[in-house]
């Protein structure tokens, strides 16, 4: 990943909270400290270039709580929630994710992509996988989220989870790494995918 952008300064009390959460997060995925300090940045500075591009506008602190609301008397909002639930979403899901901000969601997703290139990197250069060998591993013990609607090649169980679910599915494994790292690791492997696991236990009512 390119590093060399200009290092800037907060322009918030937001922006300062997450440079302190990432840089410590890129440095734990090997980055020196001022490298991690100018890949945040550099993924920062191109969530706001991409925000401005798109037109995005800024979303209220509460628009999860909004949502809710709005699925009431709005048959939009209802219908896209609805697709939501179909996934195991909750409502306390979707408070935590479009509560947080635009910032918070977008270097979010930014971190999950960035997190798949150092693993894939690391299974064809260190484990010596093939491109596809390394892709199947990255497939079976990383969780994809995304879009529910992008179409992916795969069975169902194996398509992108929705992002509400991202903190449900980071405690599951912190929990079951805690109590059976070796039996969590079984189940993972017994499935064809990490999603395909996450399915299965929201079916169970495990997750």
């Amino acid at each position: 990943m390119e590093t060399s952008t200009e290092v800037c300064e907060p322009e918030s009390d937001l922006e300062r909270e997450l440079e302190n959460q990432y840089v410590h997060t890129l440095h734990l995925m090997g980055l020196s400290p001022p490298e991690a300090r100018r890949a945040f940045w550099h993924l920062l500075n191109e969530i706001k270039k991409e925000s401005l591009e798109a037109g995005a506008a800024a979303l209220p602190k509460d628009f999860g709580d909004r949502l809710l609301e709005r699925e009431l008397i709005d048959d939009r909002v209802k219908a896209l929630l609805e697709k939501k639930r179909a996934e195991g979403v909750t409502d306390h899901d979707i408070r935590w994710w479009w509560n947080l901000s635009h910032l918070e969601r977008a270097l979010m997703a930014k971190l999950d992509q960035l997190n798949r290139h150092v693993l894939l990197r690391q299974f064809i250069d260190e484990q010596e996988l093939s491109p596809e060998g390394a892709a199947r591993k990255l497939r079976t013990y990383d969780p994809l989220f995304g879009d529910v609607d992008e179409a992916q090649t795969g069975s169902p169980d194996d398509q992108p989870l929705p992002y509400e679910l991202k903190e449900r599915v980071r405690r599951y494994v912190q929990r079951r790494a805690i109590v059976d790292a070796a039996a969590l690791t079984r189940d993972i492997e017994d499935s064809s995918s990490f999603n395909h696991l996450v399915r299965k236990e929201l079916r169970r009512g495990n997750l």
